[in-house]
């Protein structure tokens, strides 16, 4: 990882890596990679339980990410989206109709049974619910944990993450941003996240991430103000790509149909 880290830093990039368990967080923190691209949900032999207090161990691994600054994508998302298989009433969403194809949501409703056994074979729903409501509570408190102490929170969903289809593209964002507000992270936070501190990040803010000029007019026009709601980040009134106005009704796969 060493070697991995210096080739990566001598060509100026970023070093990403996957990992969601203990042992992957424990190891990516003290090798001080750039950033780790999942969130610490995978807690092992450890389970959140009613007290919802972090145990030590998990705590220690956090307190090493924050100490040398390792930016730390929580994707909630990824384990939301597999347990929208246990729950076909997702697809009765109507904000689906402006994100997939009429077609593609008709064939997931027709599949969900087989969907859901090629992921969790003849598990029952409700167990795997239960299991899954868990991981993301773990997933949520730890991401408080690391926004309450300094931690070098960041913004990404890992869409697709798997067969699912809990994890519509864009869409899923959006959904990132609700499960966020759920987890405590203040709304400033959350709109820092999705801008400024992930371009910097990424080593992008000299091109993006602010409304400044000579860099690129990648723009939301919003109806509401996403400081005081998380919903004005679905409250769009126009797209802005490099400097060219787009309505947001013509990104819309109803309209496209229609």
């Amino acid at each position: 990882m060493e070697e991995i880290k210096r080739e990566a830093h001598n060509n100026n990039l970023v070093l990403a890596v996957h990992g969601n368990s203990l042992e992957a967080h424990d190891f990516l923190g003290n090798a001080q990679v750039d950033i780790i691209a999942h969130g610490l949900w995978n807690w092992g032999n450890y389970r959140l339980d009613s007290t919802k207090v972090i145990p030590e161990e998990i705590k220690n691994v956090l307190d090493t990410e924050i100490e040398n600054k390792v930016g730390y994508m929580a994707t909630l998302q990824v384990i939301n989206g597999l347990n929208a298989l246990t729950n076909p009433d997702f697809l009765n969403d109507p904000e689906l109709e402006h994100v997939l194809p009429s077609g593609l949501i008709d064939y997931y409703k027709s599949n969900v049974d087989g969907m859901y056994a090629n992921v969790f074979g003849g598990a029952p729903r409700n167990i795997i619910a239960t299991n899954f409501n868990r991981i993301s509570d773990q997933g949520k408190i730890n991401l408080k944990y690391m926004y309450d102490h300094g931690g070098n929170i960041l913004f990404g969903t890992d869409t697709p993450s798997s067969p699912t289809y809990g994890n519509p593209p864009g869409f899923n964002g959006y959904l990132e941003m609700l499960e966020m507000q759920h987890a405590g992270i203040p709304l400033s936070k959350i709109l820092a996240m999705a801008t400024i501190e992930n371009a910097k990040a990424f080593k992008l803010d000299k091109e993006y991430g602010t409304v400044e000029t000579g860099k690129k007019a990648n723009i939301l026009l919003l109806n509401k103000n996403p400081l005081q709601d998380v919903t004005a980040y679905n409250a769009i009134e126009q797209v802005v790509i490099h400097g060219v106005p787009l309505n947001r009704k013509t990104f819309s796969a109803k309209g496209i149909e229609e």
